[in-house]
């Protein structure tokens, strides 16, 4: 019950965790899979007066019991495991930021709304895969090039993510040429075949602006995961 002592001792059959002040077994808990539970387990009061000179704030306990709430140090303080009462009297105001933390959510992400006022202005991209089922061209995965303008959306399949910057250089002369004007901004996350030096050089030559998402955040990409 308090760190350092008490004795974990494991096997093939179970779990024993057994009392460092007077020997005594205070557990026993199965093996099952990788897990040792601990359905249910009594101290003697002979153990938990052993505990009686250790002086501990309620945030100390809170903190050594891995951040119970409230209605279990409740149990454990009638139970007379915990000792000093009294320190628990205020517990449900008690502050913790490690709970607080535990517990936070992430903030809702705004609504992306099209701001570009021309169609090519804005093209958000990503590449999906790897499929388990090959389309007809023995592909595995496709990239989708979506103007934010237009939501028009092109598609284009690929053997593996190595074809994305010869696929990328094709998809700039289309529209070069048969549009007659230039990709301004390329939206996409941090994926490798987006971050490669010959794909970054050719943006640079193209002054196509580059504007990446932040790791692990797809929502920042919101258009192109929801057209995939």
């Amino acid at each position: 019950m308090v760190e350092n002592d008490s004795s974990f001792y494991f096997d093939h059959r179970g779990c024993r965790v057994q009392d460092q002040l007077s020997g005594q077994v205070v557990a026993i808990g199965p093996k099952v899979g990788y897990l040792f539970p601990l359905q249910s387990f009594s101290i003697p009061r002979s153990v938990s007066l052993g505990y009686s000179f250790i002086t501990s704030t309620s945030h100390l306990w809170h903190k050594k019991l891995e951040h119970p709430n409230s209605f279990i140090l409740k149990h454990l303080v009638k139970s007379g495991y915990l000792n000093n009462i009294h320190e628990f009297s205020s517990y449900l105001a008690f502050d913790c930021a490690s709970c607080k933390l535990g517990k936070s959510k992430s903030l809702s992400f705004p609504m992306q709304e099209s701001w570009a006022s021309a169609c090519f202005e804005i093209i958000h991209t990503d590449v999906w895969g790897v499929s388990h089922v090959l389309s007809h061209a023995q592909s595995r995965y496709f990239v989708t090039f979506i103007d934010d303008y237009s939501r028009f959306t092109w598609v284009y399949f690929l053997h593996s993510k190595a074809n994305m910057f010869s696929i990328f250089q094709t998809f700039v002369a289309l529209v070069e040429t048969q549009f007659s004007t230039k990709i301004k901004i390329l939206r996409f996350d941090s994926g490798g075949e987006y971050m490669s030096h010959d794909f970054q050089s050719f943006l640079q030559q193209k002054d196509i602006i580059s504007q990446r998402s932040c790791p692990y955040t797809p929502q920042q990409n919101g258009v192109a995961e929801h057209k995939n």
